[in-house]
């Protein structure tokens, strides 16, 4: 909210949200991002706290090939490609980067049918979008990828980065917002968004990556988001609120 609105309709949503925010007795936020965007922004005094939210894990799950795209490296983008996921940078990367496959998925929308046109307009031959795909889909495209681009200008927290990694795979995200903390060390950041910055960033990366124990590693930070630690917590907090017997991490 405070990144989407600008002026008097900032102003206003903050001010509503304020309003339902002191009926809390605790605020849980899902990132230490978010956290530190409600105490500057609020300057509540309600007691808040962060839980990271829990990803599923699409690793194990079963996939259904995407026919065109096998037997072809790509790099994989995948959301609703609103003004915050920063997806023009990635189309320009590709313009830049003529011998790499990209391959874009997302909901039909407006957004998204805007940048295939824009890939198109370009004559972008490198480029494939893909509309509403199902989890089994989703599920190849994340395992077969070389690796996740996520260059948001804000988030807060990362979905498809976790999602990602729980398949070993290596994520290249901004070093925008909340970011840094979901991908931690296992990921590779975007300081800038001039395409050879990025081409750079994703060639050096990639490369690193190829050593050994690399995969496993980001599968072991992916363990990090599960919805049983994620669960656990909450519990935690509602049974400290209710003043009940303590139960699982603080």
């Amino acid at each position: 909210m405070v990144y989407a609105k600008q002026g008097f309709s900032r102003w206003r949503a903050l001010r509503k949200q304020v309003r339902l925010l002191k009926r809390a007795d605790e605020i849980i936020c899902i990132s230490d991002h978010v956290l530190s965007d409600l105490k500057q922004h609020t300057r509540l005094k309600t007691p808040a706290v962060r839980i990271h939210n829990g990803v599923n894990s699409l690793a194990a799950e079963p996939q259904t090939p995407v026919s065109e795209l096998e037997d072809q490296p790509y790099l994989f983008h995948i959301g609703r490609m609103t003004p915050n996921k920063n997806v023009e940078c990635l189309i320009e990367l590709a313009e830049h980067w003529p011998d790499q496959q990209f391959v874009f998925a997302g909901p039909r929308s407006g957004y998204t049918e805007g940048f295939q046109h824009e890939a198109s307009a370009r004559g972008l031959a490198n480029v494939r979008f893909l509309f509403d795909v199902s989890e089994s889909q989703k599920a190849w495209l994340y395992a077969h990828c070389e690796a996740l681009l996520m260059p948001s200008l804000t988030e807060g927290f990362g979905l498809p980065a976790i999602e990602a990694m729980y398949f070993g795979r290596p994520v290249f995200l901004s070093a925008l917002t909340s970011l840094p903390e979901i991908g931690g060390e296992t990921a590779r950041y975007f300081h800038n968004f001039e395409p050879e910055s990025m081409r750079q960033t994703i060639q050096s990366g990639l490369r690193d990556m190829r050593e050994p124990g690399s995969e496993d590693r980001i599968k072991a930070w992916a363990q990090n988001f599960t919805w049983d630690n994620c669960i656990r917590r909450y519990i935690s907090r509602y049974a400290k609120a209710l003043d009940l017997p303590l139960w699982g991490a603080q």
